[in-house]
């Protein structure tokens, strides 16, 4: 079982970085965070401020962002701009929409039966995701699962590792430490998380 993988610039075959996997009781550490964060109750108006501060920042760091996306993936900046403020608006989205999102609906089925459906978390959620689009991939995740209260726990490529680590720290700046966890973990440690 390996232990460390690298991350090389696919332009020059460059070795960027050498990444360690996580051990058994950093994914404990990481997953007991999240365990913890899903019983936290913030409010919906905290959750639509920190998708709003989400976007702010994700925006604040496009350069950075997109500069690692083309070390790490040949990506060019301008699409890499494009993909950060692309994921920068889905958090705005969701900030902007997130109080009708989860409004109580009443159904009615009959002339005598009414019933509510409401929305509720329902605990971490593990999102793997692939190298094509690292932060848009992720955002698609983010801000509907975080939005109604469930922590997130990512394994990202290998590959945009860095990216993905830059993506987790701006997540942690605005939610708090436990809420988003990054693991760099294998695929056999994936499939027991």
């Amino acid at each position: 079982l390996m232990s460390e993988f690298q991350t090389i610039n696919p332009a020059t075959q460059e070795l960027l970085k050498t990444y360690t996997y996580a051990n058994a009781s950093e994914i404990d550490a990481a997953l007991s965070k999240v365990a913890r964060a899903a019983r936290l109750s913030l409010s919906i108006a905290d959750r639509r401020q920190k998708l709003s501060e989400t976007a702010k920042q994700l925006r604040a760091q496009t350069d950075k962002l997109a500069q690692q996306m083309a070390l790490e993936m040949g990506k060019p900046i301008k699409d890499g701009r494009g993909e950060v403020e692309k994921s920068a608006g889905a958090a705005e989205y969701y900030a902007e929409r997130l109080e009708a999102f989860l409004k109580t609906q009443e159904v009615r089925v009959s002339d005598t039966g009414q019933y509510q459906i409401w929305t509720q978390p329902s605990g971490p959620l593990f999102a793997i995701m692939p190298w094509n689009f690292p932060i848009w991939q992720i955002m698609r995740v983010v801000p509907a699962a975080m939005g109604l209260g469930n922590p997130v726990v990512l394994k990202h490529s290998d590959s945009v590792a860095g990216t993905a680590q830059m993506f987790a720290d701006i997540l942690q700046s605005v939610w708090g430490p436990d809420l988003f966890q990054n693991l760099r973990i294998n695929h056999e440690q994936s499939a027991m998380v």
